[in-house]
């Protein structure tokens, strides 16, 4: 039997900026949470949040689901809430990364019906 750990849910106002820990949108740069996370981050998702990643420069091994990616910047990839992702950046990757509540982005969707 396959002995199956649920994947981690980070919540990034708590566990790595608590300044921000009820703030509808967080942004740092990739290098920050780089810093703080290693470079090497493990599979994990945030619940109810959207994460964009924007990679200036250097390359970066992005997993989500079950796909795998091997890009260098400038690139941007979004991460909805829930979809499990890892990803390896190299020493030299610079971006930022933005994290947006979902609710944040459910009310400009319904405020425009043409979406």
């Amino acid at each position: 039997m396959i002995d199956r750990k649920p994947i981690p849910n980070i919540n990034i106002g708590q566990v790595y900026d608590q300044r921000y820990s009820d703030a509808e949108v967080h942004y740092d740069k990739l290098g920050n949470l780089a810093e703080f996370f290693g470079r090497n981050m493990p599979v994990h998702r945030h619940d109810r949040f959207f994460q964009v990643h924007y990679v200036k420069s250097g390359a970066v091994r992005v997993y989500l689901d079950d796909q795998q990616y091997l890009e260098s910047g400038p690139m941007f990839f979004l991460t909805p809430p829930t979809v499990a992702h890892a990803f390896v950046t190299e020493a030299d990757a610079d971006g930022h990364v933005l994290t947006v509540r979902q609710q944040l982005v459910w009310g400009l969707v319904d405020a425009d019906p043409t979406l």
